[in-house]
C-alpha cells in the first residue's frame, strides 16, 4: 500500500475543529472517550474524491487506521447538491467579489451518507481498513471517517492509501526567497528538519533552497543557502527556478519566507503528483491568516483581464459547509506563489518569470505557464500574515508599473482608455489619502512603462528600490510620540457621505481651512494606516495614520498646492498614455523572449554560487 497523505492532528494552531471534530489531542494520536465520537470532516483530513478523480489516475482508496479500544467506524460522504449551492449563492458572490456589506450566512443541512462501516474491539494498538471506490462516488465532495467510542479509544495515526503504484517519482526542490527574516526562516527550517527525522521516505522527494537577497543568513541545517542580489521576489524565485532546473528536479516549490505550514502538506503535494494524470499538472496552496488561522485569505484566483479575483475568500474552515464549499470546482488561473509547486519543464517550455522586482511577476508567468491545470483542494495551505496590515509607500509603483506590463503581455484587447483611466483612479486615490510621496510614484510607474521593455532590460532594479524607498518614512509608536503625537485615542471613522458631495468638495479638499475642526487642527485625525478609507479623510486638516498591529506609521498634511501642481501633471501623462498605450504593449510581446531568457537573467543577477 502506498501513502496519498496520513491524518494530521493540531500542532501550529489552536483550532482543533481543522483537524478533528470531537476528542482530544494526546502525547501519541487522539483520544475519544467513551460514548463520544470523533469525525474528521475538517480541512486537514478529508479525502476530496471529486479532486483525486478528476486529477490523478489512482482509482482505489484504502482508509487505514491505527486504533485501540472498542467502537465503530464509519466511512462517510458529504457532498455538493444545487439546493447546497442555491443556499450559499448570495454568500458567494459577496465573498468572491469582495463586496463590503456581508449577507447573511445560511442554515443549511450537509448533505451526506454513510459508505461502509466496522466494529473494532482492539485492547492493543491494530489496524482497521475501509476501502472505497472513486469511481463509485457521484458529484463533487469528500469522504472521511467517523470514530464511535464504546470505551475509552485512541487514534494513533491513519491516512489514505492507494494499492496502485506511483506513475513518477517527482523530486522537488523547495525554493524560499528572503530577505531579512532570518527568524521565520530558521524556524521553517527546524521544523521541516524534525518532521524529516520521522518521515525519511516523504525526505527523498524534498531538499529546500534559501535564495538570501540580503546575503544575511549563516549556513542553514537542512537547506541549500544562495546569496543573491536583492531583485526581489522576481529576483529571488527566479534564481530558484534556475538552480532547481539546472540540478535536475521535477517540480520547484515555491514559498514565502513568512509564511507558516504543517509540513504534511508537503505529502498530500507529492502524493498528487507521483499520480497525477497529467506531468504538466501544479498543486497550489490556500492561505489562512496567521492571526485569525481558520480563516481563509484565498484559494486561486482568475484573471479578469485586467487584473486577478481571488476565490473562496472569507471562509471560516472551522465550519463543515465551508469546508465542503472548498470542494467546489472554480475555473482557477493562477495561484500566488505563497505556496504553489510547479513543474520544470515550464522553465524549459516557457522561460523564466519577468524581471519585475516585486508585484505581477508570479501573475504573468502563472497565466503563461498553468493554462488553469492547477490543483486546490483541502489540507493544502499554509499561514501567513494579514496582507491588509502590511504598507509600503513605494509598493504602488510597483503595483501600477507592473499592473501595465502584465496587461501588455496577457490581455490585448486592454485599451489605451482604460489604462489612462486607472491612472486617474490611482492618483485620486493617493491624494485622497494625502500620501502626496506615493502619487509622485504613480507618475513613475506610468512615466518608466512608456519607456518600453528596453528600460526593463537594462535597469537596475536594486538601486531603484533603494530611491523609491526614501520617500516616505515610517515610524514606531515610540518615536510618534516622542514627536509629540497623541496615539491613545480611538481611530477616527468618518460618516458615510454622497459621492456626489465627495466629489464636489475633492473629499474636502475645497473647503477653506476655517471650515476644518479646531481640534482636529491641533491635535490631527488619528486614522488606521492598514483600513482607513477615503470618507476618513473627508475635511481632514492633517493626520496621523498608524497601524497598532504593526507599530509602524506616520503623519501628513493635506496639500491643496500639490493638489492642483499634480493635476496639471496629470494631464499630459493621461494623453501621453493614450497615445503610446498600444505602441509599448507591442514593444513588449515584440521582447518578452528576452525579457525572460536564461542570458537576460544571468546578466542581472550576477549569480554567485550556492552553499551547501
Amino acid at each position: 500500500m502506498n501513502l496519498l497523505f496520513p491524518l494530521s492532528f493540531p500542532t501550529l494552531v489552536d483550532r482543533p475543529l481543522l483537524y478533528v471534530r470531537g476528542g482530544a489531542t494526546r502525547e501519541n494520536g487522539w483520544e475519544i472517550k467513551a460514548g463520544e465520537s470523533a469525525s474528521f470532516n475538517t480541512y486537514f483530513n478529508c479525502f476530496s474524491y471529486d479532486k483525486y478523480r478528476r486529477l490523478t489516475l489512482v482509482e482505489r482508496v484504502v482508509l487505514r487506521l491505527l486504533l485501540t479500544g472498542k467502537g465503530k467506524v464509519i466511512l462517510r460522504r458529504q457532498f455538493v447538491t444545487d439546493e447546497f449551492n442555491a443556499a450559499f449563492a448570495k454568500v458567494d458572490l459577496w465573498q468572491d467579489g469582495l463586496k463590503t456589506d456581508p449577507v447573511p450566512y445560511p442554515s443549511v443541512e450537509i448533505p451526506c451518507e454513510d459508505l461502509y462501516s466496522l466494529d473494532f474491539d482492539h485492547p492493543d494498538e491494530a489496524w482497521v481498513e475501509l476501502p472505497f471506490d472513486l469511481s463509485a462516488l457521484e458529484g463533487v465532495g469528500m469522504v472521511y471517517p467517523v470514530v464511535q467510542a464504546e470505551t475509552d479509544c485512541a487514534i494513533v495515526e491513519g491516512g489514505y492509501y492507494t494499492d496502485l503504484d506511483p506513475l513518477r517519482s517527482p523530486k522537488i526542490g523547495i525554493v524560499i526567497c528572503t530577505y531579512r527574516r532570518e527568524s521565520y526562516v530558521e524556524d521553517n527550517l527546524a521544523r521541516l528538519n524534525a518532521f524529516w527525522a520521522t518521515h525519511p521516505e516523504t525526505k527523498d522527494h524534498f531538499d529546500v533552497f534559501v535564495v538570501d537577497n540580503a546575503k544575511t543568513l549563516p549556513p542553514l541545517t537542512g537547506a541549500t543557502l544562495i546569496p543573491n542580489r536583492n531583485l526581489g521576489g522576481s529576483g529571488g524565485f527566479t534564481r530558484g527556478l534556475m538552480e532547481t532546473y539546472r540540478r535536475g528536479y521535477t517540480h520547484a516549490l515555491l514559498m514565502d519566507d513568512d509564511i507558516a505550514f504543517d509540513p504534511n502538506v508537503l505529502v498530500k503535494t507529492c502524493g498528487l503528483l507521483s499520480y497525477a494524470a497529467s506531468p504538466t499538472l501544479s498543486v497550489g496552496g490556500g492561505m489562512m491568516r496567521r492571526e485569525e488561522p481558520a480563516f481563509q485569505y484565498e484559494m486561486g484566483a482568475v484573471w479578469t483581464g485586467t487584473g486577478l479575483r481571488g476565490l473562496r475568500r472569507g471562509y471560516d474552515l472551522t465550519r463543515e459547509a465551508d469546508v465542503l464549499r472548498n470542494e467546489r470546482d472554480q475555473h482557477t488561473d493562477y495561484n500566488a506563489w505563497w505556496y504553489m509547486c510547479m513543474p520544470l519543464s515550464f522553465v524549459r517550455d516557457y522561460g523564466l518569470p519577468l524581471p519585475l522586482f516585486i508585484k505581477g511577476d508570479d501573475v504573468e508567468y502563472g497565466l503563461r505557464c498553468t493554462k488553469g491545470e492547477i490543483a486546490l483542494l483541502n489540507g493544502v495551505g499554509v499561514w501567513h500574515d494579514n496582507f491588509d496590515f502590511k504598507y509600503s509607500g513605494e509598493l504602488p509603483y510597483y503595483v501600477k508599473r507592473n499592473e501595465l506590463i502584465v496587461n501588455a503581455l496577457r490581455s490585448p484587447s486592454h485599451s489605451a482608455l482604460s489604462a489612462a483611466k486607472k491612472l486617474v483612479r490611482g492618483l485620486a486615490k493617493e491624494l485622497i489619502f494625502q500620501h502626496y510621496a506615493t502619487a509622485r510614484l504613480i507618475f513613475a510607474a506610468y512615466d518608466d512603462f512608456l519607456k518600453g521593455p528596453d528600460y526593463l532590460l537594462h535597469l537596475d532594479g536594486e538601486a531603484l528600490h533603494q530611491a523609491l524607498r526614501k520617500d516616505q518614512q515610517q515610524y514606531s509608536k515610540e518615536q510618534l510620540v516622542s514627536q509629540g503625537y497623541d496615539l491613545d485615542r480611538p481611530y477616527y471613522q468618518g460618516k458615510k457621505r454622497s459621492f456626489v458631495r465627495l466629489a464636489l468638495t475633492l473629499d474636502g479638499y475645497l473647503f477653506p481651512s476655517c471650515a476644518f475642526d479646531k481640534k482636529e487642527k491641533q491635535k490631527g485625525r488619528l486614522l488606521h494606516l492598514a483600513t482607513a478609507t477615503p470618507r476618513d479623510f473627508y475635511k481632514a486638516p492633517w493626520t496621523i495614520q498608524y497601524n497598532h498591529e504593526t507599530d509602524r506609521g506616520f503623519v501628513t498634511r493635506l496639500s491643496r498646492k500639490t493638489l492642483w501642481s499634480m493635476g496639471w501633471k496629470l494631464l499630459p501623462l493621461f494623453f501621453k498614455t493614450l497615445r503610446r498605450y498600444r505602441k509599448v504593449c507591442r514593444l513588449y510581446w515584440d521582447k518578452q523572449d528576452e525579457l525572460t531568457s536564461w542570458d537576460t537573467w544571468e546578466r542581472l543577477l550576477q549569480s554567485p554560487k550556492a552553499s551547501q
